[in-house]
């Protein structure tokens, strides 16, 4: 159990509701401090919408983030398109978070890879040569993806629907925050971003004080730059993964933080 244990929360305020349901569940009491925020582009919005009019040429879509999935239903629902629309095309999708949003709009998903990370994903898709692949991601995005369906000879139109940017958390989350806490999740690299944005020259020394955990090695590879290094990296790659992972640290460990 994690009775008492004040966690961190840092993803943005939409993504966080199964997360903390977990912590609470387990006795945690999650602290939310969302050091990011998404804020969709309108003018790739309109274009990818058009795209999403003319899907009969492609094999594939392949969906990485819980926001990718929720930005394509939203314009898929504007446009003139059923459902059925899908049938001939198909489904990859980076997680089970990914998997279960699609599913959540009635969208059944071909392919996920075993590792939830975005270039594992080319290995399961088979041959895909030739292939024109609808790819709708983060303006950020890391290009590991992209660059490994255009080694196997894919042809990819890639649309950035949304960027990452730094939130501003209200009076309450900064009160909170300087409460202390005993653990601090980072569930991507654009949390890590946006806490040391925020908390700027302090960001380190708040960080020492309590024990890092990170939803993955790529989210704790975005610590190094600043000189730290996360003393939890959930093996699967998911927030429940990180639940656990947190979890079996505490039962191995008696360091009271702060």
């Amino acid at each position: 159990m994690l009775l008492g244990k004040r966690v961190l929360v840092t993803r943005p305020a939409h993504q966080t509701e199964q997360f903390i349901n977990h912590l609470r569940t387990l006795g945690a009491d999650p602290v939310l401090f969302p050091t990011t925020r998404i804020v969709p582009d309108s003018d790739q919005l309109i274009r990818f919408r058009r795209e999403l009019e003319q899907l009969d040429p492609y094999q594939w879509i392949i969906f990485t983030s819980q926001n990718t999935v929720h930005l394509f239903w939203e314009e898929f629902q504007k446009s003139e398109c059923s459902i059925d629309y899908l049938k001939n095309v198909k489904i990859a999708a980076i997680g089970p978070a990914t998997r279960q949003a699609l599913n959540e709009c009635g969208i059944a998903v071909d392919v996920m890879p075993e590792k939830f990370i975005g270039e594992e994903i080319v290995s399961t898709l088979g041959n895909i040569e030739g292939n024109l692949i609808l790819l709708p991601r983060a303006e950020s995005a890391r290009e590991e993806l992209l660059k490994a369906l255009l080694q196997n000879k894919a042809v990819v139109h890639e649309f950035p629907l949304y960027k990452s940017v730094t939130n501003s958390p209200d009076s309450q989350a900064w009160k909170e925050l300087e409460t202390g806490v005993d653990f601090v999740t980072f569930t991507s690299a654009s949390t890590v971003h946006g806490f040391f944005d925020l908390l700027g020259d302090r960001a380190k020394t708040y960080l020492s004080q309590t024990i890092i955990a990170c939803i993955g090695p790529i989210t704790a590879n975005a610590l190094e730059p600043y000189g730290m290094t996360a003393q939890i990296v959930a093996e699967t790659y998911t927030t429940k993964g990180l639940v656990e992972s947190i979890l079996s640290f505490a039962g191995n460990h008696n360091r009271k933080v702060h």
